[in-house]
């Protein structure tokens, strides 16, 4: 299956450089994207150029789904209001949703790195050791409890960037 979106990309590459047409473009980049190159994809929805909204709406879509896979959060956030914002789609809105929770789990997984590693040179004998452990472990598990409830688990994560992964990209009809 992949080298039948190998074929595709090459007999859309020749066409989107003889006609330049967005509907080119976008076709060659939703042949990337099916080959999970979702590097060329980005470079190929870039190069269209802006026709109709909908045809919009389905690039900056798309380009939020590949940022996603990446794993460029803050890129794939930006792309997913854009598309929102020229029309309401409850697959854009969701995965903007689950965007902003791995966003907020990664903040907060990076300032617990950061607070280990204060923690670690603040320490210097084995009371303050204890007694730094003890306001630590009560204050995540009041914090932990609230983000608990609003950030996605591993699992979940793992279940969405699975389910983005096998995602069709929006085409044309």
């Amino acid at each position: 299956k992949n080298k039948d979106f190998k074929t595709s990309s090459k007999i859309y590459e020749k066409l989107a450089k003889t006609k330049k047409s967005a509907e080119a473009y976008y076709n060659l980049a939703n042949s990337y994207y099916k080959e999970k190159n979702h590097k060329k994809a980005l470079e190929a929805y870039k190069k269209m150029p802006n026709t109709n909204k909908e045809l919009e709406f389905k690039k900056l879509y798309n380009m939020g789904n590949s940022f996603a896979t990446l794993k460029e959060y803050d890129k794939a956030e930006e792309f997913y209001k854009k598309a929102l914002d020229i029309k309401e789609d409850d697959d854009a809105r969701y995965n903007l949703e689950q965007i902003k929770k791995l966003k907020k789990r990664q903040k907060k997984k990076n300032a617990n790195k950061n607070n280990k590693k204060r923690d670690n040179k603040q320490k210097n004998s084995k009371k303050d050791e204890k007694k730094e452990k003890n306001q630590s472990l009560k204050s995540d598990k009041n914090a932990g409890k609230k983000a608990e409830q609003r950030q996605m688990s591993k699992m979940e994560e793992r279940k969405w960037t699975k389910l983005l992964q096998n995602r069709k990209p929006k085409t044309l009809p």
